[in-house]
């Protein structure tokens, strides 16, 4: 296991206990303080930022959690976008710029992060959140900004583990002929 922190806790699983990373940091620009929530959980955070430098853009942020706050309340169309995306709404936390996604099999999963390499996530969501007018702006260079959505890969790599590892249990019982109905020796 390669770049594993110096603290490494220990936590049960139906399989005995596993060694695990006691949190789990963001890639780029996103907040250190996320964590891998459960088995199969994933946060996705969602940020304006301006194009040119990459830093947080504040206002379209505001609009952002104002969006995030109404589909809080309401949610099917958040959940039908990312049924799309193969991902399965847990919660969407307005207040940090949060959703939260689950997966129940590892077919989910793998999809889900095709997409996102792919960068539908970005196209979807930013379709989503944005009303508009936001698309029919025409801004200059300096002011041009986007949305970008942010994925820990750390847990998304556990998760396409956990996921694996799940249905690979199922599906790696040893079987003799003797305990197969219907084969003869």
């Amino acid at each position: 296991m390669e770049n594993l922190p110096a603290m490494i806790t220990e936590e049960p699983t139906p399989m005995g206990r596993v060694a695990t990373r006691p949190s789990v940091s963001w890639e780029k620009a996103g907040p250190e303080e996320a964590k891998a929530l459960g088995r199969g959980d994933l946060t996705v955070q969602v940020l304006a930022v301006w194009r040119k430098n990459g830093l947080q853009d504040p206002g379209l942020q505001q609009t952002l959690r104002g969006q995030l706050r109404l589909l809080e309340n309401d949610s099917r169309e958040m959940a039908r976008v990312l049924g799309e995306l193969s991902a399965r709404l847990l919660s969407i936390h307005s207040d940090q710029d949060r959703i939260v996604v689950t997966f129940k099999t590892f077919e989910e999963i793998w999809k889900f992060s095709t997409y996102h390499a792919l960068g539908f996530t970005h196209h979807c969501l930013a379709n989503l959140l944005m009303d508009q007018a936001f698309w029919l702006l025409s801004p200059s260079e300096e002011e041009e900004t986007a949305i970008q959505v942010h994925v820990d890969e750390n847990a998304l790599r556990l998760t396409h583990e956990s996921l694996l590892v799940q249905e690979g249990g199922l599906l790696g019982s040893p079987r003799t002929p003797s305990m197969m109905p219907g084969v003869a020796l």
